[in-house]
């Protein structure tokens, strides 16, 4: 399923040019992947903000006992 209307996204942990292995399996183009994910999302957890800056929380990424707060 794809078109102008349709935004793939994607959970960060697919290996690179994921949609373009298997393809015997899902009965579609390398083409046909190649136009469904053009412009897709792909999203990453992030757990280290190199930058020293606050976030919505008011606290850093540094701050003291941020990361026991975190549920890994």
């Amino acid at each position: 399923m794809y078109g102008k209307k349709i935004v793939w996204i994607f959970p960060g942990w697919h290996s690179e040019n994921f949609w373009q292995s298997r393809l015997d399996d899902i009965g579609c183009t390398a083409e046909q992947m190649n136009a469904a994910v053009e412009g897709s999302f792909l999203t990453s957890a992030i757990f280290y903000n190199p930058i020293e800056e606050r976030g919505i929380a008011n606290i850093t990424s540094t701050s003291d006992g941020i990361w026991s707060k975190c549920a890994f």
